[in-house]
């Protein structure tokens, strides 16, 4: 559908404006998607991201810091999700046998497990595939890199 229709507006600034807004409203509705297979299974999108960074670790612990700067969520409150993570037995967290002062968490096999079932219900409704070619995704890839590039 339209941007115009969903939103129900003609006026933009620009066609800059419009696919601005329209990113955004993407974006939502995107996440909306997210959450609605998310939800049952009791975890945030923060979390999610953040599991699904320790699993790509292949059991191998990672800092904290090194977890906060491949978030997808720049705002997000590591300490505070890996807190949550932890209660639920998602993963776990201890001290470096490098550094003393510094945490390092790893994945669960609860946690993996956890995501295995997402992997399956991501698939199950298609949210991989966003109905684009691989050259449209490609194209959409770097146009997004373009927008991100800002200065």
């Amino acid at each position: 559908m339209k941007l115009e229709d969903e939103i129900k507006t003609q006026k933009f600034y620009s066609q800059s404006h419009k696919a601005f807004l329209n990113i955004l409203f993407t974006a939502g509705a995107l996440r909306a998607r997210v959450s609605a297979i998310l939800k049952p299974h009791g975890i945030s999108h923060e979390q999610y991201n953040v599991l699904r960074i320790l699993r790509g670790q292949k059991q191998q612990p990672i800092c904290m810091t090194e977890i906060c700067s491949r978030m997808l969520d720049k705002n997000s409150n590591v300490t505070r999700i890996m807190e949550k993570l932890t209660q639920k037995n998602l993963a776990a967290k201890s001290k470096s046998q490098f550094d003393q002062r510094e945490v390092v968490a790893e994945i669960s096999n609860t946690g993996l497990e956890l995501l295995a079932k997402i992997d399956i219900e991501f698939e199950q409704y298609q949210l991989n595939n966003i109905s684009l070619s691989e050259k449209e995704a490609e194209q959409l890839n770097a146009l997004l890199e373009k927008v991100r590039d800002f200065k």
